[in-house]
């Protein structure tokens, strides 16, 4: 198989290393992915068996045609493959119609005992390469929930789902092209040395066909390559236009974009459908090629055979002849698959590419979230920032020099302009960015010694945007939890988040579907279903961001109520503008340009009027206006 391989990227030096670390690629795939040296083994073994039969009822055929053509079977009986079949039969000596008899059924028999093989090696193969390809998916998925947040920032949704199932599906398909390789190659040995054994003058010439037909390839081979990587970056793009699309459509209908976008998106379309076209039709010319070049060759042989038999060259029975040119045909076609194999693997170099950028150690390093080995068993004293600097770019500081002290059981509101950092603190404490080492610390330790799983069961999350799934209102609710809570459990937890007389009204109860991103629900029951979830979790910490500013003042109400019954006996980090939250904290921090300005109590923030007051005097004529 790796000879098959060699062979297959022959062309110059620096293209056959590009093609040999693309199939590297695929090795390490199989290797990584479930797919061990076993599962080649066991296939290779059936294909060999099979490219055995192949080898059998082609050499039968030999004096079947020819005792055919002469009209007198007994007039082969002197050929090798005759005299082995004597050997084991000897009732079929000097019994023409019997040896006909018997050299048909070898070469039925082959052929089917050929077929089995070939299926069981295929069908072997096909196993693994789809159980390889699951892995695949799997571990990408793994990798995906492994990273921080920073890496979702910097891909969108529509990629990421396109290298998940698109590109892992078309290298699935590329790779279930590659088990024809192995009983094909088998055959093409088994043929050459039948070739050899009838011809080995007109052999050697053949023999030099191939290479010349792979080199005339190359060229069209190299075409669908970089046609493949160019696809993948239109692709690319159309996915980010369709998920910017579809998830703002609001917006393009307020502004009436609708046929403008139509019109990007079949531009775009077009480009994509283009470039699928432009692969397809360079994929589909190889065959036709190789078979144009290879028929001229085979009539070339034919002329300089019927020369040499008519010169007194060659004595062979003109059945040998004729069975040459059908194992020449069937050799020629074998090379042909290493071709298409070839073409395969340069259309999903693209693919190969974009997925390796998920996989690779470089990614890995730069996105993955570490995990501390400590158990966290739950606050006891305090959460400290000590000179925190933090940038999301490396380039752009966001936090500098940050430090805060909030004690176990506070209500802590961080108030400050958008931008100065606010929403970033709550995001370090919760894990969805690394912090660097040594700055925060909880009741003393280094956050980054605990684990991320036990951490985050002692936290809960309120925000302005309400994450939901497109499932059940329960399974919203529940979701996330160690075990199902009970009945009653769960009707408390409404009902302290002002929603269970809500649910009463609803058409299923808790089973009703709440649509995409809980579109079927208003923003305040969006932001009570959360609260009710925060519930039920029950954890120690309590981060809310900005969960009430996008509220009409009937929901926000409804909606601070049940947050004040959320933050009894929690230690909340409230991100907030309004003064409904702002009044019931024990300390506000005001933050600036990612430092702290000033912090205090209420009283003391407006008594001293310093920054905390200015903000707080602009909501207040903001009220009263």
């Amino acid at each position: 198989m790796l000879a098959a391989f060699e062979y297959v990227t022959m062309s110059t030096e620096s293209e056959k290393s590009k093609n040999i670390y693309t199939l590297k690629q695929f090795l390490v795939f199989i290797r990584n992915f479930g797919f061990n040296p076993m599962h080649i083994i066991w296939p290779t073994l059936l294909a060999m068996a099979g490219a055995v039969f192949e080898g059998i009822h082609i050499t039968a055929l030999v004096p079947l045609v020819n005792g055919v053509i002469n009209r007198n079977m007994m007039a082969v009986e002197h050929s090798s493959v005759v005299e082995h079949i004597i050997r084991f039969i000897p009732q079929i000596a000097d019994n023409g119609a019997t040896l006909f008899k018997v050299l048909i059924a070898v070469v039925f028999i082959s052929i089917v005992m050929k077929s089995i093989f070939i299926f069981c090696s295929n069908t072997l193969t096909a196993y693994y390469v789809t159980r390889a390809n699951h892995e695949l998916r799997c571990n990408i998925f793994t990798r995906y929930l492994d990273f921080d947040k920073s890496f979702f920032d910097q891909n969108t949704i529509g990629h990421l789902h396109q290298t998940l199932l698109d590109f892992t599906r078309r290298i699935l398909t590329e790779l279930m092209q590659l088990q024809k390789m192995m009983p094909t190659l088998f055959a093409v040995i088994i043929y050459l040395v039948i070739l050899f054994t009838i011809s080995w003058q007109l052999t050697l010439i053949s023999v030099f066909l191939f290479p010349a037909l792979h080199h005339l390839l190359t060229i069209i081979i190299n075409k669908i390559k970089q046609t493949s990587l160019d696809y993948a970056k239109i692709a690319k793009d159309l996915n980010k236009k369709t998920i910017n699309v579809l998830s703002c459509i609001a917006l393009i209908k307020a502004y009436c974009q609708e046929k403008n976008e139509k019109i990007k998106f079949r531009d775009q379309s077009k480009s994509l459908a283009m470039y699928e076209f432009s692969i397809q039709k360079k994929m589909s010319i190889v065959h036709p090629i190789q078979d144009i070049i290879l028929l001229v060759a085979i009539l070339a042989m034919i002329a300089i055979i019927s020369l040499l038999i008519t010169k007194g060259y060659y004595q062979h029975d003109f059945g040998a002849f004729l069975v040459y040119f059908y194992v020449l045909k069937r050799t020629a076609t074998g090379f042909g698959v290493f071709n298409q194999i070839r073409a395969s693997i340069a259309a999903i170099e693209g693919p190969i590419r974009e997925i390796e950028k998920i996989m690779n150690e470089d990614t890995r390093a730069a996105f993955l979230m570490p995990d501390g080995k400590e158990s966290f068993q739950g606050l006891q004293s305090a959460i400290e920032f000590r000179n925190l600097n933090f940038s999301y770019d490396a380039v752009t500081p966001v936090l500098k020099n940050l430090n805060l002290h909030i004690c176990k059981g506070d209500i802590v509101a961080l108030v400050g302009p958008s931008g100065a950092g606010k929403t970033t603190v709550a995001h370090l404490l919760m894990r969805f960015y690394d912090c660097p080492d040594n700055t925060i610390f909880i009741d003393g330790r280094d956050i980054r010694s605990f684990s991320n799983i036990s951490l985050m069961k002692h936290m809960a999350l309120v925000s302005q945007e309400t994450l939901l799934f497109h499932e059940s209102f329960k399974n919203n609710l529940i979701y996330g939890l160690d075990q199902e809570p009970s009945e009653e459990k769960i009707i408390r937890a409404l009902k302290k988040a002002n929603l269970y007389d809500y649910i009463l009204k609803m058409p299923k109860g808790m089973d009703t579907a709440i649509g995409d991103r809980g579109v079927q629900l208003s923003g305040g029951e969006r932001q009570r279903l959360s609260i009710a979830r925060a519930f039920l979790k029950d954890a120690q910490i309590l981060i809310l961001d900005e969960a009430t500013s996008a509220l009409d003042s009937i929901s926000e109400k409804l909606v601070q109520t049940a947050l004040l019954e959320l933050m009894k006996d929690r230690t909340t980090i409230a991100i907030a503008h309004r003064l409904a939250t702002i009044q019931h904290a024990d300390k506000i921090i005001v933050i600036e340009s990612g430092g702290v300005a000033e912090e205090g109590s209420l009283d003391m923030l407006i008594k001293k009027e310093g920054v905390f007051y200015k903000y707080w005097k602009e909501q207040q004529l903001g009220k009263r206006g």
